[in-house]
């Protein structure tokens, strides 16, 4: 409803947010520098994603850690 665009940065294990008429995408989950990893805030090869704006959810597919990450955007 906001306009933003959610989008899975699979090579570097990381999920991005786009604001309408942005320039720059900025990190919500996964690594802020491309690292990969199996901790509650890293994802290993995010693959799929789905928002859940009335609670303010990001779910993502973490493809290499075989588990679904839930995130507050």
């Amino acid at each position: 409803s906001l306009g933003n665009v959610y989008v899975t940065n699979y090579g570097c294990h990381q999920v991005m947010k786009w604001a309408p008429n942005a320039l720059d995408g900025t990190v919500v989950a996964g690594s802020p520098i491309g690292l990969s990893g199996s901790n509650a805030q890293s994802l290993w090869y995010p693959y799929g994603l789905a928002v859940d704006e009335m609670n303010g959810f990001l779910y993502v597919g973490d493809y290499g850690n075989n588990r679904i990450q839930r995130f507050f955007t």
